[in-house]
């Protein structure tokens, strides 16, 4: 991506999307690959394609004396900035129409910024500037829908928070359904070694010792809305929906989240971010 200017950058991006999809669907109709092959050469396209957009930003920042430091630090592009991919995204089960989820949080000390440059505000450039290499809308289509939602109140915090702000929190206002999602959470793109250790210390909060019944109410509190929401799509045979009907994708994900959430604290044999994994490990 060295030297090209946006526009061009974008059209490359897209154009490889296309490519990787046709040959993806080559393999997967031909019985070439099998699901998990399929999904996860979506999903490391996915990580790769995150990985160059946040790359270039950092490279366009870099040029204007915005960003300090060396381009190819172990830490990552911006060293301190991290990405956890969550859902499908992070369990590497995208399919071809699937969004990317990406949380994204940051270290303000560890950040190599020109002493003139807000912390904030650089991370929240950054974060938009990615989002539009990857979600907008050219001639050539678009890469990935970026969702930044998957963070702590996201009505209420900018698209990158703290490590420390998100830590707190977790610990103290954490709901339910955020514990479930940090079952698939991954590092995913920037400064991994951080990322790492941001899943380790959240560890206790997702995965609680105790037998955690009061997390089958709020799960199920979730699932009721998704059907109340549907209810007034009244163009659709009832339970003909494969993601959210009854029996369908989304149900059996909730399923297997509520059992991992009472029972993952005591068995870490239970903790596959997979589903699939999931429901076997919770068979056996």
């Amino acid at each position: 991506s060295e030297g090209l200017d946006q526009d061009e950058f974008k059209r490359r991006l897209r154009l490889l999307k296309a490519e990787l999809h046709l040959l993806t669907a080559l393999a997967d109709l031909g019985g070439v690959w099998d699901l998990d092959r399929v999904t996860e050469a979506l999903t490391r396209f996915a990580d790769a394609a995150v990985h160059a957009c946040l790359a270039y930003v950092a490279a366009a920042e870099r040029a204007r004396g915005r960003l300090l430091g060396d381009p190819e630090d172990a830490a990552g592009p911006v060293p301190g900035l991290f990405g956890l991919a969550m859902g499908k995204y992070g369990a590497f089960e995208l399919n071809y129409s699937s969004d990317i989820d990406l949380s994204l949080f940051y270290e303000p000390s560890v950040l190599p910024l020109d002493e003139s440059v807000e912390a904030q505000g650089f991370v929240n450039r950054v974060a938009q500037a990615m989002t539009n290499l990857l979600s907008d809308r050219t001639v050539d289509g678009y890469v990935f829908r970026l969702d930044l939602r998957l963070r702590p109140d996201p009505s209420s915090t900018p698209p990158v928070v703290t490590v420390s702000s998100a830590l707190s929190y977790y610990e103290t206002v954490g709901q339910n359904w955020e514990r479930a999602a940090f079952i698939k959470a991954r590092p995913g793109a920037g400064d991994l070694e951080r990322a790492r250790a941001f899943l380790n210390d959240l560890k206790p909060y997702v995965w609680r010792r105790s037998l955690d019944y009061g997390a089958v109410t709020d799960i199920h509190a979730i699932k009721r809305q998704i059907h109340v929401y549907r209810a007034d799509e009244r163009l659709e045979a009832a339970g003909a929906n494969l993601k959210l009907g009854a029996g369908g994708i989304r149900e059996v994900e909730f399923f297997a989240q509520t059992q991992q959430l009472i029972l993952g604290g005591r068995d870490a044999t239970l903790r596959s971010p997979r589903t699939l994994e999931a429901l076997q490990a919770l068979v056996r």
